[in-house]
């Protein structure tokens, strides 16, 4: 039981992985992209 749970894991594990490196870069590592697209959602207008 507990190899069947190990399997299952390392599974997940291996398709997420390859599910982030196939995403398409939006401008800058770590979330970078992401958090100026936040702040640019959310900060009022100067």
């Amino acid at each position: 039981m507990s190899s069947l749970i190990l399997i299952l894991h390392l599974a997940v594990a291996i398709i997420l992985v390859g599910v982030i490196l196939l995403q398409r870069s939006e401008g800058g590592a770590l979330g970078i992209g992401v958090a100026d697209r936040w702040r640019i959602i959310w900060l009022p207008k100067r």
